[in-house]
């Protein structure tokens, strides 16, 4: 029935969202996670001419990193089914911790090449566990309220925290110490990852 209407969520549903102690852990933990990713997104760049590397290096590392991605998510949402969402976040966070290591240590192209090839299995295995994590804990009625609020941690707070950090970072020092850092932040997000758990029926 194209008529029936559904009611928009209120302001009090969404802080009855934020109020929920297993989607708060899964929100934190997404911010930390992807405030260096996309931090580094934008300063790749930057960082392959520190090294002394052709800005080509960075755009190859990029495309390899999206391949990567678009084979994790697509194969993924099928043969990963057996893996629960939990564990599959918190793999996600710990990659990422061996990923950003390659990118601090690494002062020549290969490091780099595997550190972006990485990008695309944390980034995959990423949305593939909080997209599900999310929708375990938000009711029906409010589903769409909880992915917003995943991507608002992701995509707004996130951002804004990690690309500003880094800008700082990067002025005051270089590019290295930024990837040094992404290392301690992601060890802080798969810790705390361990406190996210899959809704038990």
């Amino acid at each position: 029935n194209l008529n029936v209407t559904v009611p928009r969520p209120t302001w009090q549903d969404v802080l009855a969202l934020l109020k929920h102690k297993e989607l708060l852990w899964i929100f934190l933990c997404s911010g930390l996670h992807f405030s260096v990713h996309l931090a580094s997104s934008n300063f790749i760049v930057k960082h392959v001419q520190f090294l002394g590397m052709s800005e080509m290096i960075a755009s190859v590392a990029i495309a390899i990193g999206i391949v990567v991605e678009v084979a994790v998510m697509f194969y993924g949402g099928s043969r990963l089914k057996m893996m629960t969402a939990d564990k599959l976040f918190q793999s996600a966070c710990a990659l990422a911790i061996i990923r950003w290591l390659f990118m601090a240590v690494g002062t020549t192209t290969l490091p780099i090449l595997i550190g972006q090839a990485l990008h695309g299995v944390t980034f995959g295995l990423f949305w593939l566990s909080a997209v599900r994590l999310v929708k375990g804990w938000t009711p029906t009625e409010l589903s769409s309220t909880g992915q917003s609020l995943l991507g608002t941690s992701v995509g707004g707070v996130g951002a804004v925290v990690g690309v500003y950090g880094a800008s700082v970072i990067i002025e005051s020092t270089d590019t290295i110490v930024f990837y040094w850092v992404s290392v301690a932040v992601a060890i802080v997000a798969t810790l705390l990852s361990l406190r996210v758990q899959c809704k038990t029926v």
